[in-house]
């Protein structure tokens, strides 16, 4: 971040999906059989770690879900319609504070398939089952995001912003019954599996990966609560 578009200026060659996605977010480096140094592929694995989380949660809701929303239209943006698409959801709506970005990438994915772009969130009228936020929370409050979003009698929403881990859009998604959440420290997550894969050319220590990261999040716990203290 923020150079997933402009990034793959600096590669030999892009996988498939991020070719598709139009967005990398992750740099490997290729050797020969003799370890020599020989380009950089650019890859994508946010949308990967959306569809893993996203199918561990209401796999009722994942497999029938009909229609999907993304909330924003940069390079996460990308991966965020690429991975409702591969989840076989057919209505994929947009909507972004600047629509002309919005229409843009709506374009570039027309021969895939249909993005249809709205105007506010204040327009969207239908019942999304899958809403994907990836705009950073800092630039959001609860009001920000209508009840009206979360109409849906059962749904999964996904904010791809980290910090803090409950976003406004989480608080929301969570005050309303039958809605599940994914936080992006869960998507991280699910991506670091496929890039460590990636980098080392072995399966992830998953296991590992957690406690590390459950590991970290009790040291700032305490040296938060130590520093509130003082």
């Amino acid at each position: 971040m923020p150079h997933k578009l402009s990034i793959s200026t600096y590669c030999t060659s892009i996988s498939s999906h991020a070719k598709l996605i139009g967005a990398i977010n992750t740099l490997v480096v290729l050797h020969d059989e003799d370890g020599r140094k020989i380009g950089i592929r650019g890859d994508n694995s946010d949308w990967s770690g959306l569809v893993s989380c996203l199918r561990t949660k209401e796999k009722d809701v994942i497999e029938n879900a009909k229609t999907g929303l993304v909330i924003g239209a940069g390079g996460a943006s990308r991966a965020a319609l690429y991975a409702l698409h591969q989840l076989g959801i057919k209505e994929i709506f947009l909507v972004n504070r600047t629509q002309a970005t919005a229409d843009k990438i709506a374009e570039e994915f027309s021969s895939l398939f249909e993005i249809k772009v709205v105007p506010a969130l204040r327009d969207v009228e239908v019942k999304p089952d899958v809403i994907i936020g990836t705009i950073p929370a800092d630039q959001t409050t609860v009001d920000y995001f209508p009840v009206n979003l979360f109409a849906a009698e059962k749904g999964v929403c996904v904010d791809m912003a980290y910090k803090p881990r409950e976003t406004p859009l989480l608080k929301v998604a969570k005050s309303r019954q039958g809605w599940e959440t994914v936080t992006g420290v869960e998507v991280l997550l699910a991506q670091a599996f496929v890039q460590s894969e990636w980098w080392l050319g072995i399966p992830a220590p998953q296991q590992e990966m957690v406690r590390a990261l459950q590991d970290h999040d009790l040291k700032s716990e305490a040296k938060g609560s130590f520093n509130r203290k003082l």
